[in-house]
């Protein structure tokens, strides 16, 4: 069966734009890079430049993203719930206080579950799985990527007193914290969306897999697959 490879609006969208930001961090302290910045009147010479700062974007992009996964996924791990608390605080009315408690479910402890692909071949739930990936999992991790790309941007700006030259020192700080804690805020957000449609797929009868648990268990056994019992 014929199959197309290629990148997607939502996976280009996830890594280009952060790969893009982080390559004009690193252009700060490697000045070569700046040359695929450097636009001019011209047609032709400018669409080719554009296009290899595609892929270059795209390529740091994939870097950005294991920066992303080593760092930001694993933190999502880790539960939040005092923060929970302090937000859905006593002395909100009742209804208020149990609205605010449930919009923020994700910041528990959200563990890494993996899909059971042959339990998303049947009765075409793969179609509803890349929904709810396209829906959640590359938003989370736009989010995610572009806190670290964001992150390599201040860095190198930080080498050249320009980039980041400003007379309201504090404004920069402000905004710049305001914007990470609401892209951290997203990608949480998003990434417990993603785990539970994971979770709800997994648990649809057809197939269990065996080695595939919802904990953080490192378990480097090969899959197995079993049907499990009809009615």
């Amino acid at each position: 069966m014929k199959q197309d490879i290629g990148l997607d609006f939502g996976t280009a969208i996830a890594y280009l734009v952060p790969g893009v930001i982080a390559t004009r961090g690193i252009s700060f302290i490697y000045p070569e890079l700046r040359k695929l910045f450097a636009f001019g009147p011209t047609g032709t010479s400018d669409l080719a430049m554009f296009a290899i700062l595609a892929l270059v974007g795209i390529a740091v992009g994939f870097v950005v993203s294991a920066l992303r996964a080593a760092t930001i996924d694993m933190s999502f791990a880790v539960s939040l719930l005092p923060i929970r608390k302090m937000l859905a605080a006593k002395r909100l009315p009742e209804e208020i206080r149990s609205s605010v408690s449930d919009a923020l479910t994700y910041m528990n402890s959200v563990p890494r579950v993996e899909p059971c692909f042959p339990n998303l071949a049947i009765d075409g739930r793969l179609a509803a799985y890349l929904e709810a990936k396209a829906a959640d999992k590359r938003p989370y991790q736009f989010y995610g990527n572009l806190i670290i790309a964001l992150a390599i941007y201040l860095f190198g700006g930080s080498f050249e007193r320009k980039a980041l030259e400003t007379d309201q020192p504090l404004v920069l700080i402000v905004g710049c914290s305001v914007a990470f804690l609401t892209l951290y805020g997203a990608a949480r957000r998003s990434h417990y969306r993603y785990m539970e449609s994971v979770r709800h797929f997994n648990r649809l009868p057809g197939y269990t897999c065996l080695s595939a648990t919802d904990d953080m268990s490192l378990d480097r056994r090969p899959r197995e697959y079993e049907p499990l019992p009809g009615p």
